[in-house]
């Protein structure tokens, strides 16, 4: 089977510098090399450092680079253009990925978007083409809210949701009813069942100015709809009931300069504490020594969720969750999860805190963890995919 690959071109597929669609597009290549089909991929350069893709026998990248001048120009006029219409205005990525397209002339049997559902209708009007139509999504980009959805909808073969959850906001507007099939997300589980040395483990500590105490652990973008704020609220009271605990916050930047008023609040809010500690991003290779110093995880979601890979990091850690009743999170962690809700997030944060607390983590957690992680395995994504696309 012929299949292309287009990805939404915020981020490369390459190991280290892709974000979690583009980590699950390369696991799915990985698979191919056994699978056989042959894939085309398109995605973008972002540094001006070496690209470093895999080789792959039955993979073949085709990458916009996105450091050239043209394109950061090309990148301006188009996003001002969208800011003073209410038309959707392509922008250059996609117009590069059609010019290629259209200059290759090769035949698909299938062509995937790995979200970038807003340039479907444009592809299909520019390339006039013939191939299954298949939009993975992996956001909740695609419901009764959004503006062009139908005519999205109408321009798609299939669509793949990554939870039951977005399955049904997509089917609130499918009015033609387009296939719609639920592939979930995966983690490497084994990734997450690596174990470090009592050294490496003191060394990290060490590192992050920890010692002894009870380690809270969130792992995400710092924005309100993840509800940092919230959570820094509640752990500042705990942390006053509780002085021998810390919150690592993983995410963001270290120093956290950035012009942002909501990172200017998390700042002040955080007021000092020497018990709340900001990392920064952390290397994705580096990420389970983290889970592996923590005592529980935190996941303070006020937006509906469309999946929660870091749910599967967390439980391949065997660390009580605490989470919000937003979205697919329910879907993804079942009856394992410490439920808050997000109309009185900061004070549930604090009853669950506490209670995990005092929370002894045992075996029938662990086995229903793992009977849950059975769902979302490396091995069943692919296989999942790979039959999505006979």
């Amino acid at each position: 089977m012929k299949v292309l690959i287009i990805t939404s071109g915020f981020f490369p597929v390459t190991e280290g510098q892709g974000g979690a669609v583009e980590k699950l597009v390369e696991y799915y290549l990985d698979y191919n090399e056994v699978e056989q089909n042959k894939i085309d991929v398109y995605t973008v350069k972002i540094s001006n450092t070496k690209y470093d893709k895999k080789k792959y026998k039955n993979t073949n990248f085709k990458i916009i680079d996105k450091t050239k001048i043209i394109f950061k120009l090309k990148r301006g006029i188009y996003g001002i253009l969208n800011k003073v219409t209410k038309k959707y205005i392509p922008n250059a990525y996609i117009r590069e990925v059609i010019k290629g397209f259209n200059k290759s002339k090769k035949n698909y049997d299938c062509i995937i978007f790995e979200n970038g559902q807003d340039f479907i209708p444009y592809f299909k009007k520019k390339t006039k083409v013939n191939s299954k139509i298949i939009l993975h999504l992996h956001n909740d980009y695609l419901n009764k809210e959004t503006q062009n959805g139908t005519e999205i909808i109408d321009n798609c073969n299939e669509i793949w949701a990554i939870s039951n959850f977005i399955k049904n906001r997509v089917e609130e507007i499918n009015h033609k009813k387009v296939k719609v099939n639920v592939l979930y997300n995966a983690i490497d589980i084994k990734d997450f069942k690596k174990e470090i040395t009592e050294i490496e483990k003191n060394k990290l500590k060490n590192q992050l100015g920890i010692e002894d105490e009870f380690i809270f652990l969130y792992t995400g973008r710092l924005m309100k709809e993840k509800g940092v704020k919230e959570l820094i609220l509640a752990f500042n009271k705990i942390n006053k009931k509780y002085n021998k605990t810390k919150l690592l916050i993983i995410g963001g930047t270290k120093s956290l300069t950035e012009k942002d008023p909501y990172k200017i609040e998390l700042i002040k809010l955080a007021n000092n504490n020497k018990n709340i500690i900001f990392t920064g991003q952390v290397k994705s290779k580096e990420i389970y020594k983290y889970y592996k110093i923590a005592n529980a995880q935190i996941v303070p979601s006020l937006c509906n969720e469309a999946f929660g890979l870091i749910l599967l990091e967390g439980m391949a850690s065997d660390l009580p969750i605490i989470a919000t009743k937003v979205g697919a999170i329910e879907e993804i962690l079942s009856d394992n999860g410490f439920y808050v809700t997000k109309d009185n997030i900061t004070e549930e944060l604090i009853v669950k805190m506490e209670e995990v607390l005092n929370y002894k983590i045992n075996n029938n957690l662990k086995k229903e963890y793992e009977k849950t992680l059975e769902k979302f395995s490396l091995e069943k994504y692919c296989n999942n995919f790979s039959s999505l696309l006979e």
